[in-house]
């Protein structure tokens, strides 16, 4: 007999996405798909469905079809299975942590941590999509069924999760160590290296699954895949060609602070040279040095004319109608998308990551999570759209959060999974939606279709990134933007702008071609047409798009120049 089998490994979000470093965010994604990876090796190639075995990044879930008698013995293989993984979790977990003298304590809130979800139907191959829809119900009203267990925790909270205790505490320098911290808990001294700084900052206090996300992958004090931190990200598009100039520099900076080329993206920046900082990153007694150092290479910096960039983006997307998809399609036709999945997750890596244009923390083919370099944002995004459409033929919606490097990664993330949930709300999906996340706090929102015409293909002349970047590079070279704020303040004036074709609707225009004219900087009068006319002829081309998925008045036409004129600005400042 053959069943089809749904196999899930969680929690997801409170995993991976629970993270106050970047480090966290990929470790906890990379860890999953480990465990996922030995889960389908338990089972064997050959009996996976989905996924494909060159997805880079696994999903928390596989389904095979498994050669098994009858039901008693496939729920005792599936429970033996469910064994297998929480055994490899903690074997993985003793590897990191066994060696603390609290391994005990940490066993504890480690144990009982994944929630493993397993489903079985019979499979005679006839019918996939009706099996697959009664796998898909089943494995709900398991998670629907979820036993609890006690836990008697009393003491200071971990940092990052707000719920376990905290097993491992680092004074800050000069103070007494928190209260109400646990019995069980290692407490360090502030310049204690038992652990290092990475790992446990000043006045931090973590649990045992935070710590281990933030030692995996480690061999000693060395990352074995080491991510780059928000800063590094902002810079990488400076750094990338930085380094092929100044490289003798970059290191001596590293020397000086202590730490790789790869990970002083926090001391490119002027305003992070003072005492306060370097003590608060455990850099005591380097600041000299690392000044003299960033120096010379702001020097540099300034030669060659190339930018500080403090902001990046956060990009999050999912494949529309996945579900749908596989419940339509027959086993062939399946393994056939698990495998263009694949393909377009390798090929997303390594467009990203070889071409300096951020770095990828999960591809698992039908949704991806990066963070991207602001520069190339909106190029990056349009090309991934169209290779998604070109590989695996459907359509995605993305969220897409800009934010300093210093904002909290945790509400950084908030806003990009807002922004994902915006688009897919949008009817017939296939959209895209943009937050700005101001270092002030403030935040704009933006909309759209990933297409300007629906009945065209994803040509660059029909995608509404390209317009996008179109706006971005001639408010970046060829006019100032002070003409965006006259129009909001205008905006009363075309309240029936949105009947395309109405008198308001032609003042609009008229009155965007007038005002982009003004702010044209050129000096050369048919330059300076030119560039206008391109200029109010992108925006006036959007004007329906926009409409179509956003509130039916002016804002959105003002938020999404905004946010064109804010990616600027912050690339250039």
């Amino acid at each position: 007999m053959t069943y089809l089998f749904l196999f899930t490994i969680g929690p997801v979000q409170s995993f991976i996405a629970q993270a106050r470093k970047t480090q966290d965010l990929y470790a906890g994604s990379r860890l999953l798909s480990d465990l996922i990876h030995f889960a389908t090796n338990q089972v064997g190639e050959q009996n996976i469905i989905y996924p494909a075995p060159n997805v880079p990044s696994k999903p928390n879930r596989f389904i095979a079809q498994m050669p098994i008698s009858d039901k008693d013995a496939m729920r005792n293989y599936a429970e033996e299975l469910t064994t297998d993984v929480k055994a490899e979790f903690m074997r993985i977990a003793q590897t990191y942590l066994g060696c603390f003298s609290n391994w005990e304590a940490c066993q504890q809130q480690l144990r009982d941590f994944l929630e493993v979800h397993w489903a079985a139907v019979p499979y005679d191959g006839s019918n996939y999509g009706k099996d697959y829809k009664e796998l898909e119900q089943q494995l709900g009203a398991a998670k629907n069924f979820r036993p609890f267990k006690q836990i008697n925790e009393w003491g200071r909270k971990c940092s990052v999760t707000g719920t376990q205790n905290a097993l491992f505490y680092r004074k800050n320098k000069g103070k007494k160590e928190a209260a109400y911290l646990c019995k069980e808990c290692i407490i360090l001294s502030f310049n204690d290296t038992y652990l290092h700084y990475w790992a446990l900052e000043a006045g931090e206090g973590l649990s045992a699954i935070v710590l281990l996300k933030r030692l995996y992958g480690r061999v000693g004090n060395i990352f074995v895949d080491e991510f780059p931190s928000t800063a590094d990200i902002a810079m990488l598009s400076t750094f990338s060609k930085l380094n092929e100039r100044i490289d003798n520099k970059i290191k001596t900076l590293a020397d000086a602070i202590g730490e790789t080329p790869q990970t002083i993206g926090q001391f490119w920046f002027k305003e992070n040279y003072n005492a306060a900082y370097f003590t608060q990153q455990g850099k005591d007694g380097k600041l000299a040095d690392a000044k003299d150092a960033w120096e010379q290479i702001d020097t540099c910096i300034k030669l060659l004319k190339y930018s500080y960039h403090k902001y990046y983006a956060v990009l999050l997307f999912d494949a529309d109608d996945m579900g749908k998809k596989i419940g339509e399609a027959d086993e062939k036709m399946q393994n056939e998308l698990s495998e263009k999945l694949g393909e377009f997750a390798e090929w997303a890596r390594n467009y990203v990551e070889n071409e300096n244009r951020g770095k990828v923390i999960y591809a698992g083919g039908d949704d991806f999570l990066g963070m991207l370099t602001l520069p190339t944002l909106y190029e990056t995004v349009q090309k991934l759209r169209q290779k998604f459409a070109e590989i695996v033929g459907m359509n995605f919606s993305a969220g897409i959060a800009i934010a300093h490097y210093k904002t909290p990664l945790s509400e950084t993330l908030q806003w990009a999974r807002k922004m994902e949930k915006q688009a897919k709300d949008v009817d017939k999906k296939d959209a895209f939606a943009i937050a700005a996340v101001r270092h002030s706090g403030q935040v704009t929102t933006t909309k759209l279709k990933w297409k300007i015409d629906f009945a065209k293909d994803y040509s660059d002349d029909n995608m509404t990134t390209t317009a996008l970047q179109i706006i971005y590079e001639q408010l970046r070279d060829n006019f100032s933007s002070q003409w965006i704020r006259i129009l909001e303040n205008e905006g009363d004036i075309f309240e029936d702008a949105v009947n395309i074709g109405s008198t308001s609707y032609k003042m609009l225009v008229s009155e965007l071609q007038r005002l982009i004219n003004r702010a044209c900087k050129l000096t050369d009068k048919d330059a300076k047409k030119v560039n206008s006319e391109r200029l109010s002829k992108t925006i006036t081309e959007l004007l329906d798009t926009i409409w179509l998925v956003n509130d039916k008045n002016i804002q959105p036409v003002i938020d999404l120049l905004s946010i064109a004129d804010f990616s600027n600005r912050k690339i250039n400042e």
